[in-house]
């Protein structure tokens, strides 16, 4: 098998330089990228999508996604940003390539760059706000990490609505609302979140503080209690703050 594929390597290698047509070219330097894959060769894979872009930047499109999920499946999120910012104006964009590079950004700690992402990824799809939670919850991580907790909270609503049985937004949603004093809110949402993606530490984190924050100290502290024995080391500075106890 692996002979076979050398020799694959070899005729797709020699199928570039015969001057075929466009998309046989294109074939070739898929064929060659995913034979080395196969064979476990992965840095020679990833050069020859690299010299893909380097060379066709406008036909490589499946050379950028290949690297860029790579990159994404690695969590290599400073190199993915870097590469998909820096890559030729000739290079078809996508939705989904501003989705990454906004994801990258974000968790990169660029939350200024990953906002510009999310408004390039916008402008890319046919609607102003098409129907994609993740668009919405990027924006809300970088309002939140940019200081803008309202526009966070609008963002993570959106999401909300796009998603309500998805248990990745409500953590974000609750505790922006605890910040913004909205205790009320915040224990609506934290309710709706333990009884559809069940008892997440840092909804019981901010379910407590909201609920202190009622002056329903019971609830609070067992809400607290909670947090801290399922791994919420910041409860238990709260409980210690707010009620003098020690986990």
């Amino acid at each position: 098998a692996l002979a076979a594929r050398e020799r694959a390597i070899d005729l797709a290698r020699e199928a570039r330089w015969e001057g075929l047509d466009a998309t046989a070219t294109d074939l070739a330097w898929s064929a060659i990228a995913t034979l080395h894959e196969a064979a476990g060769r992965q840095a020679k894979a990833d050069a020859w999508r690299r010299a893909h872009i380097e060379r066709e930047p406008a036909r490589a499109y499946g050379a950028v996604a290949a690297l860029a999920q790579n990159m994404h499946a690695k969590q290599e999120w400073a190199a993915l940003a870097a590469f998909l910012d820096g890559l030729p104006k000739e290079v078809p964009w996508s939705a989904e390539l501003s989705r990454a590079l906004a994801t990258a950004m974000v968790f990169s700690g660029d939350h200024a760059g990953a906002k510009a992402a999310v408004e390039r990824w916008r402008a890319t799809v046919d609607a102003p706000w098409p129907s994609d939670w993740g668009m919405f919850y990027l924006l809300g991580l970088c309002a939140r990490a940019l200081g803008d907790k309202r526009a966070a909270a609008r963002a993570f609503d959106q999401a909300m609505e796009l998603t309500p049985d998805n248990p990745t937004v409500y953590p974000f949603l609750a505790w922006t609302l605890y910040e913004l004093g909205d205790p009320q809110r915040c224990v609506a949402v934290c309710e709706r979140a333990l009884s559809v993606i069940g008892r997440h530490k840092n909804v019981l984190h901010a379910y407590g503080g909201a609920q202190r924050a009622r002056g329903r100290h019971e609830e609070a502290k067992s809400s607290l209690r909670e947090a801290i024995a399922r791994g919420e080391p910041d409860a238990s500075a709260d409980l210690q703050r707010w009620y003098g106890e020690t986990a």
